[in-house]
């Protein structure tokens, strides 16, 4: 699937990526502006940081940051921010929904430890940035896929251990998908419509437990579907799991696809934003707002140069697992461009990325 070259530019990737992200916070003030407002317990719309959210001291230390840095998103409502915040988070989302198909082995039930490990990339994500742990989850996966693309499988196979995946189990990987697909509504509520400075700080705080929380909602959805409807035990065919696994990745691709779009049209219609203002904020801008700004913009340009070329390796990968086994209406398409050599492969899915967003080119190459 991948050289050492590959392996050296997605770590290279992420070290730029921290640097690009955190670094600039540093160098920019807003991490010194996050800290006033902690002191002073007074956010920049004006109103009193909530610091008692949870009860524990620990974990209300651990929210009060994202809190601060969203609510400045936030408050005002403004196009220019929501925006931009619609498509990094449809665009994360439907990464989301990748990497959770990405632990399908079509001859099984989703595992505990592939929902786990989904878990822990999503808690990983929200805690470093996406700039960050995209390219260290690709280096992760590429490395996997190098090492033993089939050992696990020989190994299951040889001790007994095989169980075909059920029909609850597949149905519920599509609804937990549309669930995925959803929940950046649940942190940009207050982006888009009045509420009060507490709503707006409970929203954004809870939204940090929603990796757990979606992880969880896979086993307990194929629990609901088994109870209900017995006849969803019976195994899954490999044509349903497929479709199944497809259309998941379709959701997340058609998700990140209309956020992406929603913002560039929002650039191109609005006349209180700017397509330049919206991706590409000038340094001149000032204030922690537009340093959150800056710093969403950083993630959406390094998700780009992270999931493009991943995405190009999936097309490209034979490695006969649930990535590439289906059969698409998009397979001669699919063909056209996993021929190419890799060069035009990444020129080809960037565009893509840059039209429709790079959530939608790694969940699309995963379908196709």
């Amino acid at each position: 699937m991948a050289s050492t070259g590959h392996h050296t530019y997605f770590l290279g990737l992420a070290a730029y990526g921290f640097n690009a992200l955190w670094g600039s916070m540093m160098r920019n003030g807003a991490v010194q502006a996050i800290g006033a407002i902690k002191s002073t317990g007074i956010l920049p719309s004006g109103d009193s940081l909530t610091t008692n959210m949870t009860g524990v001291p620990l974990f209300d230390g651990f929210l009060l940051s994202p809190v601060i840095f969203y609510d400045a998103l936030m408050y005002e409502r403004h196009p220019v921010h929501r925006s931009l915040l619609v498509s990094v988070f449809t665009s994360m989302q439907a990464t989301a929904i990748g990497m959770l198909v990405n632990g399908i082995n079509i001859d099984e039930n989703l595992s505990i430890w592939s929902l786990v490990e989904h878990a822990a990339w999503g808690i990983f994500n929200q805690a470093y940035g996406a700039a960050f742990v995209y390219p260290l989850y690709c280096l992760v996966t590429v490395y996997k896929a190098v090492q033993s693309p089939t050992e696990g499988a020989k190994e299951k196979k040889e001790s007994g251990e095989r169980q075909l995946p059920d029909i609850a189990d597949r149905e519920a990987i599509v609804y937990t998908s549309i669930a995925i697909a959803a929940a950046p509504l649940w942190l940009l509520y207050p982006a888009f419509f009045q509420c009060s400075s507490i709503s707006r700080q409970l929203l954004i705080a809870s939204y940090r437990v929603s990796p757990a929380l979606l992880a969880s909602l896979h086993p307990f959805l194929a629990f609901i579907l088994r109870r209900l409807w017995p006849e969803k035990i019976l195994p899954a065919d490999k044509a349903h799991s497929q479709k199944s696994v497809q259309a998941s990745l379709l959701v997340g691709a058609t998700t990140a696809a209309l956020g992406h779009i929603y913002a560039i049209l929002t650039g191109i219609l609005s006349h209180r934003a700017s397509f330049a203002q919206i991706f590409f904020p000038s340094e001149a801008a000032t204030g922690l707002k537009w340093s959150a700004q800056k710093f969403l913009q950083k993630d959406i340009l390094v998700i780009i140069a992270a999931l493009v070329p991943f995405s190009a390796l999936l097309l490209r990968a034979k490695n006969g697992n649930v990535l590439t086994e289906k059969e698409t209406i998009h397979k001669r398409w699919a063909e056209r461009i996993s021929n190419m050599n890799f060069v035009p492969r990444v020129i080809v899915l960037t565009g893509l990325a840059f039209i429709f967003s790079p959530g939608f080119v790694y969940n699309l190459s995963m379908a196709w």
